[in-house]
């Protein structure tokens, strides 16, 4: 770290991920220009340091074909935020996985881009386990839905994904689905 005057601060050390320093010192800072990520090593392991509480927010862009009678995820594409790398938009992408043990409150939403005269659902999952669900039992309308839950999330393998079901007969479009994972109390 270099401090050249009062008036530009601090500066951390600037590198590439794949080039961190080797023998880092705890409290270092260093600011990686590929990934755009300020870490800090805390004698361990490098780290993100984060001002509030830890969130990510995805979104699917693009309009999303439901098979009718056929238990459905939303492959989120588009990342708003996710400081802390619980998302990835190469595999599992309909899945958010918190790496800190707590409690998070998880948002869901989205909607059928059509008026269907069959059940319809939006739901919220935590691993492999419906948690909540958004029911139109006798029809969705092209309104949206959103479904909302507290979950203990263990921080290395539960992880909440967006679900959606259809009981049309045929497939449906899918749109605006989003989900937000925020951390409100760490274990």
């Amino acid at each position: 770290m270099s401090v050249s005057n009062l008036s530009t601060g601090m500066r951390p050390g600037v590198c590439l991920s794949t080039s961190r320093p080797t023998v880092p010192y705890e409290g270092q800072m260093i600011y990686e220009t590929d990934t755009d990520k300020v870490l800090v090593w805390n004698g361990s392991a490098w780290f993100i340091p984060y001002a509030s509480a830890p969130l990510t927010v995805v979104s699917r862009s693009t309009t999303q074909t439901i098979t009718s009678a056929t238990q459905s995820f939303i492959a989120m594409d588009t990342e708003a935020i996710d400081v802390l790398d619980w998302h990835s938009a190469v595999t599992n992408t309909e899945r958010i996985t918190p790496t800190i043990a707590g409690w998070y409150l998880c948002v869901g939403s989205g909607s059928f881009d059509v008026t269907i005269n069959a059940r319809a659902l939006v739901q919220l999952f935590k691993n492999t386990s419906e948690v909540v669900k958004f029911d139109w039992a006798g029809g969705a309308t092209a309104n949206g839905a959103s479904v909302s839950q507290m979950l203990y999330l263990n921080g290395s393998t539960d992880y909440v994904r967006l679900g959606c079901y259809q009981q049309s007969g045929s497939s449906q479009p899918f749109i605006n689905g989003s989900l937000q994972v925020v951390l409100l109390r760490a274990a």
